[in-house]
């Protein structure tokens, strides 16, 4: 289950279906075989204010979105993807079926 399962509270999407930063291995780089994140696995990114600028100095946050969400994030805009502000904590991002 996901660490902050209060973002659930607020959809009707399954928790199992909820990933979170920490789920994002702290080596590497989007694109590698280690690990997988990829649009037909995760269509709908929440970057919070706090994960696009945080430090993270013990717990590799920054790395994790360096690597991976921010140029994830990035692939799913080329694909098409839609971008909510959500004032005050920060962006979704969502790829929909009818690209």
């Amino acid at each position: 289950m996901a660490p902050f399962p209060f973002l659930g509270a607020f959809t009707d999407t399954p928790l199992n279906k909820i990933h979170d930063v920490f789920e994002v291995p702290p080596f590497g780089q989007l694109g590698d075989r280690e690990y997988s994140l990829t649009p037909e696995r995760v269509n709908c990114v929440f970057v919070s204010n706090y994960l696009a600028t945080a430090v993270g100095h013990a717990t590799n946050v920054q790395i994790r979105y360096d690597n991976y969400i921010e140029p994830f994030v990035e692939l799913l805009v080329k694909m098409g993807a839609s971008s909510y502000d959500i004032d005050g904590f920060g962006h979704t991002f969502i790829l929909t079926g009818d690209r």
